[in-house]
């Protein structure tokens, strides 16, 4: 079937041809698997042979390869394995989602395939998921901020900050999500955020005294 439920050791097997014979279930006949909906149809050359015959073109199904292959083209590489893991761990995945909005509150995703979006995303979005939700669950991070903003001050600190040179010559290499949240704020702790401008201005500061984000 060509659908997302399909699993992958079906797919591969869909429009070839075995002799009934060689029929060995689990390996090239079905049930492949618990719950295969694989079944068989009769292959028999002569058939073909009298389309031949009469000229007119053979009937062609797509098989299940030839289909996924077209689905990548269009919406990417990878794109019918992620949908078919969004299928197979729906039921798991509302749960999970349940427990992430009785944390976020408002600023959970605003539905399970939104949810499942962010986690099976191939940009490493999930990771930053889930730092984000550990900051608003312990208060060091806004119950304001939403994950929108924590992705949008993530990127702007590898974009401004990443790579900059102190004034006491150190070369900034990498940040650590509790820095994130120092720079969004928290109101439960009571501590205003920074602007990344000043984060800046103080890592270039000649004055030592100058802490940041502290």
């Amino acid at each position: 079937t060509l659908d997302f439920r399909t699993s992958e050791i079906c797919g591969s097997l869909d429009g070839k041809k075995f002799p009934v014979s060689e029929a060995k279930p689990g390996t090239n006949y079905p049930p492949m698997h618990p719950n295969c909906r694989s079944t068989t149809v009769e292959y028999d050359p002569e058939d073909a042979a009298d389309w031949a015959a009469s000229g007119e073109p053979m009937p062609e199904t797509m098989t299940y390869e030839e289909w996924k292959r077209e689905q990548d083209e269009k919406y990417g590489e990878g794109y019918v394995d992620t949908q078919r893991k969004k299928s197979y761990n729906y039921s798991k995945d509302q749960e999970q989602y349940e427990r992430y909005k009785e944390t976020l509150g408002k600023n959970a995703p605003a539905s399970v395939d939104a949810f499942q979006d962010i986690k099976y995303s191939s940009t490493g979005e999930w990771e930053q998921f889930k730092t984000y939700s550990r900051g608003i669950k312990s208060g060091e991070l806004s119950a304001l901020a939403d994950f929108d903003l924590y992705k949008k001050t993530s990127a702007e600190i590898d974009d401004k900050i990443v790579g900059l040179v102190t004034s006491q010559g150190t070369k900034i290499t990498g940040k650590a999500n509790h820095f994130i949240n120092r720079v969004i704020g928290s109101l439960e702790e009571r501590r205003s955020g920074v602007t990344i401008e000043n984060v800046i201005e103080a890592l270039r500061s000649t004055d030592v005294r100058q802490g940041v984000g502290e």
